[in-house]
């Protein structure tokens, strides 16, 4: 009761006071009231401290065990980070948190224990209880630094430099957590767990030194990282392991070769380009160093392009002096080299290197149709020549994508044509990761129509000006051209074999097999006129395929006269599949009927038939449907049919046609 009276009496006092006193400036009101607060506040802490009871000291957990590089990686490639969508994992970080935060035995993080306003504590040791205490600081991490990515992609022509210091932040506020994470995991973690978190805590800060370009520092830090997970690469699980060695190969190696590349050129060293490329094909997951690759091979390409002053196409060489043209082809040596570093398979990679390739082959026509309407416009005798010139690249550029074109259809063909040799052996056909076809429904017509396009594309890319002039480039495109042909003939074979049609069958195999021998003529040719590696290749590789063609070829001949045979013996008739052989050749022009040699193959109706004529005006024509015309059939023709169906005469019913095959004409 004295301590409610007392409370009374001086808040009484005080509300005297500033009535009293309601006639002064505000500044002795506002002065007044501060100082009402100032004592409650003091008050408050007095009682708090005079409630307080000497804790017990409390026992911290030990060797607690958390895969963090395991659980990263798992969390990452099921929450968008296999599409290479950062928003998404960031939002399920932030989910995850929710969730740990949402338990019971953690929430003394973010409650007051005597009140409900938010108040943030830091993870200590000593409120350890499992393991969800030690995911926090790594979600944390994780989220800041997928927010971080998110950001670079965001930005990838910095157009907006706010996001740019933005991300900064981030990667500074992943790295700090990871720091937490690591001391954390020292002390409450066991020996497995805390080398893990060291190596993460060194990975995050790495990517941040890198970010900041200091190349020296970020070597150091990738150094680090590498050297504890080569140490857990040789414990553990295979999957462990395999995990631990990827990090390695696909993270770490790569950000540290571009680092060293980088310290060479700020020594005054020269490098190539060729060296970032295999360095970008290397690296499979970061966003961060890819985008500092990209950027590096900008400059590399800039600092080239000066030395490209000309190409050759088509017997002509043509000076390069426009600058951005330079560097689109540059460009386009690059995308070509990367798809090349890559083995000649089908595979999603290879292509993914493809479309690449196409896309900076259509940038590079774009540039260069782009320049030939500007010259155009000059309307000068100088820019008619640039006109001519830039008509020359843009021929260079057309070919060389088609080769592209045609090069990944024969990697598609002949991924096709090998399972669907297994298939004819009886053989089961295994599919691993990264197969671009599957073995169900590949059959001949499946390769037919891929030969029909692979056909389709060496005609367009032998319809580029100039390839007429350029012998080398036209004996190219004539072999491979016939070599295709051949192939349809073939697998079209097949396909009417599989229908039962033997004479048709027996018809294109011929067919193949006569196109097979002039294209192997001319590979070889070719390969005796031009001495030079990429055309001695191309040559072998192509007569390796056209001679186990022509072996095929034989096995199906005989194959196709055999199932002939068998068919005709075992009641099939003559294998004309029930075609009318009375049409004669210009009615059957679209089958495959040869007619037969009692009818002389009906070449044609002789004497023709008599057809009515319409007069002018039809109108009066009243006789027009009411004519009927005489048989004009050869009299000995008439005897013989008569005999067929009679069947009464002595010598079998068959009569000698005296006047042969024009009597009943001249008779």
């Amino acid at each position: 009761m004295n301590e409610w009276k007392e409370i009374t009496d001086t808040h009484l006092y005080r509300y005297r006071s500033v009535h009293n006193n309601k006639n002064n400036n505000s500044n002795n009101n506002t002065t007044i009231i501060l100082t009402m607060a100032e004592e409650t506040k003091d008050r408050q802490a007095e009682e708090e401290k005079d409630d307080e009871v000497p804790r017990a000291p409390v026992e911290i957990v030990k060797n607690l065990s958390l895969d963090i590089l395991h659980l990263a990686k798992t969390s990452q490639m099921k929450n968008g980070l296999r599409h290479q969508d950062y928003r998404r994992y960031r939002q399920y970080c932030t989910r995850r948190l929710r969730r740990i935060r949402k338990n019971n035995q953690v929430r003394f993080m973010y409650a007051n224990p005597k009140g409900r306003q938010y108040e943030f504590h830091e993870v200590r040791p000593e409120d350890v209880k499992d393991e969800r205490f030690i995911i926090i600081p790594l979600m944390m991490a994780e989220r800041a630094w997928s927010y971080a990515m998110q950001l670079k992609q965001d930005n990838e022509n910095d157009d907006f430099p706010r996001k740019y210091f933005h991300m900064k932040r981030r990667l500074t506020k992943a790295a700090r957590w990871s720091t937490t994470l690591k001391d954390l995991c020292a002390t409450v973690g066991d020996a497995r767990t805390a080398l893990e978190a060291e190596a993460y805590e060194a990975w995050m800060h790495a990517n941040l030194t890198l970010e900041n370009e200091n190349w020296s520092g970020a070597v150091e830090k990738y150094m680090h990282a590498r050297e504890v997970y080569e140490q857990l690469s040789q414990v553990g699980s295979k999957e462990e392991r395999e995990l631990f060695r990827e990090r390695i190969e696909e993270d770490i190696d790569p950000s540290m070769e571009l680092c060293k590349y980088n310290i060479e050129m700020e020594h005054g060293s020269e490098v190539s380009a060729e060296l970032l490329l295999k360095i970008r094909l290397n690296n499979k997951g970061s966003q961060l160093l890819r985008d500092k690759l990209d950027a590096a091979l900008a400059e590399t390409r800039k600092k080239q392009s000066s030395q490209l002053t000309s190409i050759k196409w088509a017997g002509s060489e043509v000076e390069l002096k426009n600058a951005k043209v330079r560097e689109i082809l540059l460009k386009v040596d690059d995308a070509v080299y990367a798809l090349n570093q890559i083995k000649e398979v089908n595979t999603p990679q290879k292509e993914n290197l493809f479309l690449e390739v196409f896309n900076v082959y259509d940038e590079a026509g774009r540039v260069v149709r782009e320049e030939i309407a500007k010259a155009k416009k000059k309307g000068t005798q100088k820019s008619e020549t640039l006109t001519n010139n830039l008509n020359i690249i843009a021929a260079y550029v057309k070919y060389h994508k088609s080769e592209m074109q045609v090069r990944r259809r024969v990697l598609f063909v002949d991924d096709l044509a090998g399972k669907l040799d297994m298939l004819e052996r009886g053989k089961e056909i295994v599919e691993t990761e990264g197969e671009m076809t599957s073995a169900g429904n590949i059959g001949p017509l499946e390769l037919l129509n891929g030969f029909t396009m692979l056909s389709r594309e060496i005609d367009s890319m032998s319809n580029v000006p100039g390839v007429d002039r350029d012998d080398s480039i036209k004996a190219f495109v004539d072999s491979i051209g016939l070599g295709c042909k051949a192939f349809c003939a073939y697998y079209a074979g097949d396909v009417y074999l599989n229908q039962g049609r033997y004479v048709e069958a027996n018809a294109l195999y011929g067919k193949a097999y006569s196109i097979s021998e002039q294209a192997i003529d001319l590979h070889k040719e070719r390969a005796s006129n031009f001495t030079d590696i990429t055309t001695q290749q191309s040559s072998s590789n192509s007569l390796k395929k056209l001679n186990n063609l022509l072996s095929k070829l034989v096995g199906r001949q005989a194959l196709v006269k055999a199932k002939a045979f068998l068919f005709k013996t075992s009641g099939g008739g003559d294998n004309t599949n029930n075609v009318n052989t009375n049409k004669t050749l210009i009615e059957r022009q679209g089958e495959f009927n040869g007619g037969t040699v009692e009818n002389n193959h009906s070449l044609t109706k002789f004497p023709p038939e008599l057809k009515a004529i319409a007069v002018k005006p039809q109108f009066f024509d009243t006789a027009f449907k009411c004519l009927t015309f005489p048989d004009l059939t050869p009299v000995g023709t008439k005897k013989n049919a008569a005999n067929n169906n009679n069947n009464n005469s002595k010598d079998g019913g068959q009569e000698k046609n005296e006047g042969g095959y024009f009597s009943g004409w001249f008779s």
